[in-house]
């Protein structure tokens, strides 16, 4: 068994366990431009895409690989890599970081916000049942809500945009009490401490965190990161999102910008992680990785007052971009060199302002076709199936409308 062969069976018992994919029509319905391709790995050795660290491996496709020598393994070095497609990088660091923020971070943060409104709210009930009401007290109140708010907002980290809306509130109740308090109205100042506390105390509630502060569906800034054009009502891009840290903890989540929609849960099935560990084997790679995330992207069509869909969207590899994150970008670098010695190189193909990796690799008895890069310490895999590049015909439209091809909206 040949040194190409072997890494590739490697590849492919590693897996994507935990990883799903998207939805796309089946075909040769795609088209690349036309490039310069070679099958000689060698001649390819001193182009842009090589930069970074990484080497070409035996060819996993084809019956006549051999085996290679120890000399054809890059040598070891301390120093950074060159910097891989830094503008993809950028972008790509915006989505994980806030694919991160719901998986780990969420939890935490919207118990920390429903506390600081839970604690102003019983503030302002303990100050109606009190047996006077000052201008002073009044006063304290509203310290006690500056500092429940200055919490919210730490707490939620620009995810949601929410607090400003509650506090231009509360200040207005608390302006009223005020006035009423000042003047010995008791009657006129319990009954707007009764409705502050009534409204304070709606935000701390399961209903307003499921349906303002939604980890699943996701609504808030991810769905701009995401996508590299204006918002349309009429195209909404929907999103099924699945991320596995190092640890083995597993977050699923839906990501659009529309009305709510109550899609089928799960967002992502164990079938569709079985598929898609299956089409993307050999270009996964676990060492040194902090985390991994399958966005599997979809054209909702709502023109014509079309509803928004309830039924989960058909998964497919195609529309299915792989995001593995590293440890740094020397650590990326050397995963994408492991992943060259199991699949076959055959020339770049640009999208936006990224260089991406044209791979070939077995899979099921046949061939598989790809693309990959690295972008800074990140790895991006996406289009793979088993239509060869020049077969296909505008395979991409819809990756270009997001951020892979360009800076979200």
């Amino acid at each position: 068994m040949t040194r190409g062969r072997r890494a590739l069976l490697r590849g492919v018992g590693a897996g994507l366990a935990g990883l799903t994919g998207g939805c796309l029509a089946r075909g040769s319905n795609v088209r690349y431009p036309s490039v310069e391709t070679s099958t000689d790995r060698h001649t390819e050795a001193g182009t842009a895409d090589d930069r970074d660290g990484a080497t070409d491996g035996g060819d996993a496709a084809g019956d006549g690989s051999t085996e290679g020598s120890p000399t054809d393994a890059p040598p070891e070095t301390d120093a950074a890599p060159d910097p891989a497609n830094p503008a993809l990088a950028e972008r790509t660091r915006r989505v994980a970081d806030e694919l991160r923020w719901f998986a780990e971070t969420y939890p935490e943060a919207i118990a920390e916000f429903r506390t600081a409104m839970r604690r102003s709210t019983r503030a302002t009930r303990d100050l109606k049942d009190a047996g006077t009401v000052g201008v002073a007290d009044v006063d304290e109140l509203a310290a006690t809500y500056d500092d429940a708010f200055e919490r919210a907002r730490d707490a939620l980290d620009g995810r949601f945009r929410v607090v400003d809306g509650i506090e231009d509130r509360v200040e207005y109740h608390l302006a009223v009490v005020r006035k009423f308090a000042g003047r010995g109205d008791r009657d006129r100042t319990d009954e707007e401490l009764g409705r502050l506390a009534a409204f304070a105390g709606g935000f701390a509630t399961d209903v307003y965190a499921d349906r303002s502060l939604s980890r699943n569906p996701i609504e808030n800034r991810l769905t701009a990161f995401l996508r590299a054009d204006e918002y349309d009502p009429e195209r909404t891009l929907l999103w099924q999102l699945a991320r596995t840290s190092a640890g083995g903890e597993r977050f699923e989540a839906y990501a659009y910008r529309a009305e709510r929609g109550d899609l089928l849960r799960p967002p992502v099935t164990d079938g569709d992680s079985r598929a898609m560990a299956d089409w993307y084997g050999p270009l996964h790679e676990p060492a040194d990785r902090t985390a991994a995330a399958t966005l599997s992207v979809h054209e909702v069509d709502r023109s014509g007052g079309r509803p928004f869909p309830t039924r989960r969207p058909e998964a497919t590899p195609t529309r299915t971009v792989v995001l593995q994150r590293y440890a740094d970008e020397r650590a990326a670098a050397r995963a994408l060199s492991e992943v060259a010695s199991r699949v076959t190189r055959e020339g770049e193909y640009a999208m936006g302002d990224g260089t991406w990796r044209r791979v070939y690799y077995r899979r099921a008895g046949d061939v598989a076709y790809a693309l990959c890069c690295r972008a800074g310490e990140f790895l991006l895999a996406t289009g793979a199936g088993e239509t060869a590049w020049e077969e296909r015909v505008d395979w991409d439209r819809v990756h270009r409308r997001t951020w892979l091809s360009g800076v979200g909206a």
